[in-house]
């Protein structure tokens, strides 16, 4: 094959790519298209023909007026210790509703994350435990099958009925007004999904803000042209609210449990199935002042208020390989077992969005090909202009070049006024060099999605749940200042406030721990006193009981460990050092402790008894020291009864 060969070779893959970039560019630009003509025809209609009476649309105060309605909201969980208390308790903190009750699905060889859930359960009664008989992982859909049950049984024991179920993930930061928009709506929908927006990373971190750009525009635009072509909302898989009456149909079509455990993407099935029932669904833009925090240009977190939809707010992978797994997961669940299980069922439109979902198995290697022949070109060029190469004898049609261009800034154009609406100019403006790393991403995602997906149909074994791994906003991101410990102890009516008045007035006069004073008065117990430490400091709870201990006492130098009472327990699998502490790790604590272990840090709270138990059983603490803690202790104990003095 000679050079002319080859050129002409390029130039056919050239027209290709073009062609197929030309034919999807066309695709979004219908779809841009609609949602514009509509939100003009909307805000025309609405000044021009509705009385300025009946333009307002509700108010807050309006969603806050009308009787609470029990909702039941599932959580299931796999390997989820590490956030899945301060899920839930920050989840309780936020919501501006009461009756509600969440249950949280943990498998049975899962048993750190059920002890997280069974510590939450005795502090909280909205909290429920769900433990799946079975081993896990499985699925999604097979635990929120295990939780649905649940529910139903807790209906029958408690002679109740939800009015709504709610499906959220451990990693999720609810909306105070989330519970309140859903009863809002109830008694009129079937399925209501709310936008799911990702907390802001900092401007560096790419492959986060890739997502930070694709949920603006797909829940700002792309959800809303759905609903009101197609009649369907394909569920998030979070903040989505089924009714009670869509819930049973759904049970009752397959075999008593709603959730397809055939797919990835049982929420995407289940938006589908539900249309074919006729059960109406919506997708709701609901704005409202917010405040939260982000950084400015030196990093220092602000506080801003932004008129945005409810919405719920988790973070995302800010790693490239963890990023790949995630979508090689939508891409199974959405492209290629959709394809599988719903065909190419419905109506003309709902063909089209099915055409759109699975284009991706084409156009994200369309888009690495395309960045391949630029760089060819380039050498092409190169060569002919500086080393006296042959030069390249073909050229696209200059239309379609042209329209490629027009099509192009377009789409930058919608994805940075999407970005900008949900967060800021700057975070729009880093959309643009964002989406070469997010097709880099989709590209690969899908190379493992149909390497996995094929390798499933050959060996014929079934796709198990391939989790990401979580993490959970600190109470600074949160915007939230942290509690002192005696707080969280009234809060959790472990004391009253002279008690704690009086504990205080003996803190400050020994200098001795707020909490040693009241375990060692017998005021509170040493499992009250970690799960409030756990509540201060974000991290989870350990039991000796159940804790895997792998790494040797001497882990650590026995200084290090008596000065900041730490023990190494194991490596987990992230690779991060879990450490048992008694209380927050100072900065100076986390900055020796890292040098030493060169590893991330994963605390864990034990109670000051399990922490002797540790450091006495490996002789690393010295005896003379415990002794004279003892008589400290002894020289100031109390009771309740005691004078403070």
């Amino acid at each position: 094959m000679d050079v002319l060969q080859i050129y002409e070779l390029i130039y056919y893959f050239m027209l290709a790519v073009c062609i197929a970039i030309f034919i999807s560019g066309l695709d979004d630009a219908f779809i841009d298209v609609v949602y514009w003509l509509r939100t003009t025809y909307r805000a025309a209609y609405r000044r021009s023909f509705i009385p300025r009476s009946l333009r307002k649309p509700i108010n807050v105060h309006e969603l806050r007026e009308k009787p609470q309605s029990p909702i039941a909201i599932m959580v299931p969980a796999w390997d989820e210790s590490n956030v899945i208390a301060s899920m839930l308790t920050t989840t309780i903190d936020f919501f501006d509703y009461d009756n509600y009750q969440i249950f949280v699905g943990a498998y049975r060889n899962d048993v750190q994350t059920m002890n997280e859930v069974k510590r939450m359960a005795r502090r909280f009664p909205q909290v429920q435990l769900v433990v799946v008989p079975h081993d896990g992982p499985t699925n999604k859909a097979d635990c929120l099958n295990w939780i649905i049950q649940a529910v139903f049984l807790y209906e029958e024991e408690n002679k109740q009925k939800f009015a709504g179920i709610v499906m959220h993930d451990s990693e999720d930061v609810v909306h105070p007004l989330e519970l309140r928009l859903y009863n809002w709506l109830l008694d009129r929908v079937g399925l209501i999904q709310i936008p799911v927006r990702t907390l802001e990373p900092v401007w560096h971190q790419f492959v986060a803000g890739t997502y930070l750009d694709e949920f603006a525009e797909w829940h700002c635009k792309d959800l809303i042209v759905r609903e009101v072509l197609g009649n369907i909302v394909p569920s998030a898989g979070v903040a989505t609210c089924f009714s009670r009456d869509a819930i049973e149909f759904l049970a009752r079509e397959n075999r008593n449990q709603p959730f397809n455990t055939a797919s990835l993407t049982e929420d995407y099935d289940i938006s589908f199935r539900l249309s074919k029932a006729g059960v109406k669904q919506i997708f709701v833009n609901y704005p409202v002042d917010f405040e939260f925090t982000q950084r400015n240009f030196k990093g220092e977190l602000i506080q801003v208020t932004r008129r945005i939809p409810i919405a719920v707010s988790e973070f995302f992978p800010d790693k490239f390989w963890p990023a790949v797994r995630q979508k090689s997961r939508w891409v199974i669940g959405i492209a290629l077992q959709g394809w599988t299980n719903l065909a190419w069922e419905g109506n003309l439109f709902r063909k089209y969005f099915f055409l759109r979902d699975r284009k991706g198995l084409v156009v994200h290697f369309v888009s690495l090909m395309a960045y391949l022949l630029v760089i060819i070109y380039f050498l092409i060029w190169f060569g002919a202009e500086f080393l006296g190469g042959p030069l390249f004898p073909f050229a696209l049609p200059t239309w379609l070049l042209l329209a490629n261009s027009v099509l192009l800034l377009n789409r930058l154009l919608q994805r940075m006024i999407f970005v900008a609406y949900l967060y800021s100019w700057r975070q729009a403006l880093l959309a643009i060099p964002r989406v070469v790393v997010c097709n880099f991403i989709n590209f690969f995602a899908t190379v493992r999605a149909v390497s996995r997906y094929s390798a499933s149909l050959f060996r014929g074994k079934p796709l198990t749940w391939e989790k990401t791994d979580h993490q959970y906003p600190s109470m600074d991101q949160l915007a939230q200042k942290r509690k002192y410990l005696g707080e969280l102890l009234l809060e959790q009516q472990a004391i009253d406030a002279e008690l704690l008045e009086r504990a205080l007035a003996i803190n400050e006069a020994t200098g001795r721990s707020l909490g040693r004073i009241l375990v060692e008065g017998d005021c509170i117990d040493e499992d009250a006193l970690a799960d409030a430490i756990c509540r201060q400091t974000g991290y989870p709870r350990a039991h000796l009981a159940t804790e895997t201990i792998t790494l040797p006492p001497d882990y650590f130098p026995q200084a290090m460990t008596k000065q900041y009472r730490v023990f190494p327990l194991t490596i987990d699998h992230l690779g991060k050092l879990r450490l048992a502490v008694t209380g927050p790790l100072l900065p100076a604590a986390q900055a020796e402790i890292k040098k030493n272990s060169e590893l991330p840090l994963s605390p864990v709270i034990v109670t000051d008894g399990e922490m002797r138990q540790l450091l006495g059983q490996s002789g690393v603490l010295v005896e003379d020291h415990i002794e004279l803690v003892e008589e400290k202790l002894c020289a100031t104990r109390f009771t309740p009864n005691d004078p403070i003095n």
